[in-house]
């Protein structure tokens, strides 16, 4: 029960790193404009609706490189690989959730990035089932 917990937690710490390492990529690629300030949410909004499409296609990415990851990262820790996958998949979609409701962005990107969460942390899971080497049994006697 710990290590599946444990598991959760480190999934969903990987994830966030997934999340701010393709984040980091995405923002030397496409540069927040300079003086914008970020504390203002008018002004976030304002600069959503003008942004490139690839930014915001980076930040989709950065979502979605985390929910794989996180599940990925909570499979090969985990026993229960699938429950705690799909644990970490509804985190991952609070964290979308927040994420649309504190920053507007179209609606096609809202749609992806709260459909994606879930379905991604699971193929990251199913990922680790064929990465980990298969249990070996001894017959008994």
């Amino acid at each position: 029960m710990l290590r599946n917990i444990l598991a959760v937690i480190a999934g969903f710490i990987g994830g966030g790193v997934f999340v701010f390492a393709v984040e980091a990529i995405g923002h030397q690629v496409y540069p927040i404009p300079q003086g914008l300030d970020v504390s203002n949410p008018e002004a976030i909004a304002n600069y959503i609706s003008t942004a490139p499409l690839g930014a915001i296609l980076f930040v989709l990415l950065a979502q979605s490189a985390g929910s794989f990851f996180g599940g990925l990262i909570t499979g090969l820790i985990a026993k229960a690989k699938m429950i705690c996958a799909a644990i970490y998949g509804c985190l991952a979609l609070m964290m979308a959730g927040i994420n649309a409701y504190l920053i507007p962005h179209p609606n096609w990107f809202l749609v992806l990035s709260l459909l994606l969460p879930i379905p991604l942390a699971l193929t990251g899971a199913l990922l680790s089932k064929r990465l980990l080497p298969p249990k070996v049994t001894t017959p008994t006697t």
